[in-house]
């Protein structure tokens, strides 16, 4: 795979941003780019560091390392509450 195609993204949806792949969309709204801390991210939810960490791992949260450090992505998480109210 070329360094500027990525599997499953439409050709032309995603642009460099400094030094991060983001989609075009997102390119214009910052907050859509706001990462969270772990523990900002136990803070918002209201639970424990170590809880939130346990998600992670079982990959029950949306969440990605950056330079070793875990960080989730303030959207999607607001994206991924709002998926559990419709529960």
């Amino acid at each position: 795979m070329g360094t500027k195609e990525r599997a499953g993204v439409p050709p032309g949806s995603l642009k460099k941003a400094s030094g991060l792949i983001v989609p075009m969309e997102m390119e214009n709204d910052p907050d859509q780019l706001r990462l969270l801390t772990l523990h900002e991210t136990a803070e918002l939810l209201q639970l424990s560091r170590r809880t939130v960490m346990r998600m992670v791992q079982r990959k029950e949260l949306p969440a990605f390392k950056v330079g070793g450090q875990w960080r989730v992505n303030e959207s999607s998480l607001t994206k991924w509450m709002q998926g559990l109210q419709e529960l």
